[in-house]
């Protein structure tokens, strides 16, 4: 990829500014304040859009920062580049209410799907976090971020598994790790739910249990009644009998001597004193009405004998009554038993069953066991292929650092602890006993490294203030690196030191002053 020709329309300070690049080396030259660094973001910005902040953030941002100093309301520019052999027209427009991009193609007049990812393809799938820390460097930059290592380790372990730098180590791990995590939740859902069915059935059943209990006593109770009467039915016969034999014997007295003969001597001689102390008529009256005094008494006295009911009678009444009410009691209660105690077992049959691990509860145990093998096999796979990939990093970086110091270092290492050595003829250091302009070096040449490992396509290689620690030396022969290497290099600088340099060595240099 190589940039051609960048257009500020309205971006920052700058109206209408074109600045036309070239091939090798190319120096953006200014004082302070005298725009180097509009033009650096304005790449970027071109290259991955800018959005703008929200809340107390946006007043710090880059949208906020480079917007046009005149006419807010036009925020845009174009960039033109090639890259595949292809020449390319991008245009954005970076405000927030008429915002939008388009990529053309100058050769065939073809426009292109941002969104649909054309430019991303373009570009070979860089990302912005790694274009800040590759191709992009700036002053100070003296750290390895967790982004670069990242990308190294998903780089070392996709190149050398299936030579495809698509296949992404993190993102198949990211990808196992939220599959195994969706499975344990399912697990962990259904167990919950299980439990919670569980809960009730033991609930019900225990509200079952108490109905069956309450049942037995009942009927254990009706059962003890009729019992009861059973065990009196001799004393309840004997008594039927003693009262039917006095009511036999009464009835035949009675119906011997319904009126006792004593009674009718009594009413005949009441009869006979009356005309014999009496005289007439009042004899006459007083016999007549001994006479019907005498018949009514006889009248209720067969009447009464007629109207009498046995003790038996009584007693079958009531008692067979009482029987037949606890019989059928006793039947129902049977019959409510036998059916809490079917409903009772089928709670219990269904405890069982949850108890039991269901065939899907089964395939998720069997998928997360899958998932952790997997996920185990591939981080020793990475770890073999990284520890691989890590010797081939490193020589191609001590080859780089090499060339660069002139040869003052034979190798440079990184371990797994991001720990830094260098390696010269008679000792080894780390970065704390080197100078400040050496650590520079050494950060150089772990992105120019990056760069190649990373990217199929070649970027420009842009450079901000980069050589401020550099000697002269230093700075020399890392300009005479980048010009053999690199295909474009853009350097931001405010001093005019990488220039003369470059002259110096007649190396070709396109300068654009600010």
């Amino acid at each position: 990829m190589k940039f051609e020709r960048l257009v500020l329309k309205n971006f920052g300070k700058f109206q209408d500014k074109e600045i036309v690049l070239k091939d090798g080396i190319n120096i953006c030259y200014g004082g302070n304040e005298s725009g180097k660094s509009t033009i650096h973001t304005f790449i970027e910005s071109m290259i991955f859009g800018m959005e703008r902040k929200r809340g107390r953030a946006s007043a710090m941002d880059d949208f906020s920062r480079y917007e046009p100093w005149e006419n807010k309301n036009y925020y845009a520019g174009s960039l033109e580049f090639e890259s595949g052999g292809k020449h390319f027209l991008l245009t954005r427009n970076f405000d927030k209410y008429t915002k939008h991009a388009k990529l053309i193609c100058k050769d065939d007049g073809e426009e292109l799907g941002i969104p649909n990812g054309d430019l991303q393809e373009i570009l070979d799938g860089m990302e912005k976090s790694i274009y800040e820390n590759t191709t992009s460097l700036a002053q100070l930059g003296t750290k390895i971020s967790d982004e670069l290592i990242t990308e190294l380790t998903n780089y070392a372990a996709n190149y050398y598994a299936a030579g495809d730098q698509e296949i992404r180590l993190e993102a198949a791990l990211e990808y196992l790790k939220e599959r195994k995590k969706e499975t344990q939740k399912r697990q962990i859902r259904e167990r919950e739910e299980k439990q919670a069915e569980r809960e009730r059935l033991e609930m019900e059943a225990s509200y079952v249990w108490r109905d069956i209990h309450r049942i037995e006593t009942e009927l254990d109770e009706v059962q003890g009644t009729l019992e009861a009467y059973e065990t009196k039915e001799f004393e309840k016969e004997s008594a039927k009998a003693y009262y039917r034999q006095e009511d036999l014997d009464e009835t035949a007295e009675e119906s011997k001597w319904r009126v006792h003969p004593v009674e009718l001597a009594g009413m005949f001689s009441a009869v006979v004193l009356c005309f014999l102390i009496l005289q007439r008529p009042w004899s006459f009256l007083s016999a007549i009405v001994v006479v019907l005094a005498s018949g009514l008494y006889i009248w209720n006295r067969v009447k009464d004998g007629k109207r009498k009911q046995s003790p038996e009678e009584v007693l079958e009444g009531t008692e067979e009554l009482s029987k037949e009410k606890l019989v059928w009691k006793k039947e129902h209660l049977k019959g409510m038993l036998r059916e809490k105690q079917i409903q009772y077992e089928n709670l219990r049959e269904k405890e069982e069953e949850l108890d039991e691990m269901s065939d899907e509860f089964k395939a998720a145990e069997r998928r997360c066991e899958v998932l952790e093998l997997a996920s185990q096999k591939l981080s020793e796979l990475a770890q073999e292929i990284q520890k691989e990939a890590g010797g081939k990093f490193n020589k191609r970086l001590s080859d780089i650092f090499s060339q660069i110091t002139k040869g003052a270092y034979d190798r440079i290492a990184i371990g797994k602890g991001r720990d830094v050595k260098l390696f010269c003829k008679d000792r080894i250091a780390d970065l704390r006993q080197v100078s400040k302009g050496t650590i520079e070096q050494v950060y150089f040449a772990l992105r120019m490294t990056a760069i190649e490992m990373l990217c199929e396509e070649e970027f420009p290689v842009i450079l901000d203030e980069t050589f401020a620690f550099y000697d002269q030396e230093r700075l020399e022969t890392t300009l005479r690196w980048l010009y053999k290497n690199k295909k474009q290099v853009l350097i931001f600088t405010c001093q005019t030191r990488e220039i003369e340099a470059l002259e110096y060595m007649g190396i070709p240099t396109s300068v654009i002053e600010l």
